[in-house]
């Protein structure tokens, strides 16, 4: 399935599209593609359960924040680049 086609059904849900291709970040950025929220998930190296943890907790405390926006999980930090409609 294509990354459009992807993008248009969890816009089409109202769902935040979670992914590890940072193919999606051209589509809304560049592109303009319509979307819901787009969390790009770079945790390489950490084991399984660590990245389940700190996922599970980004999502509780900042899906509205994510919501219509581009973010970024990293083991770090979480960045979110606000877009306009």
């Amino acid at each position: 399935m294509s990354d459009t086609k992807v993008l248009g059904i969890a816009a089409q849900h109202n769902a935040i599209l979670l992914t590890e291709d940072k193919d999606f970040g051209k589509l809304v950025i560049r592109l303009k593609f319509k979307h819901s929220g787009i969390l790009l998930i770079r945790l390489e190296g950490m084991k399984s359960y660590d990245k389940t943890n700190l996922f599970l907790k980004t999502i509780n405390q900042h899906k509205e924040n994510m919501r219509q926006n581009f973010s970024v999980l990293t083991s770090r930090n979480l960045r979110i680049r606000q877009l306009n409609p």
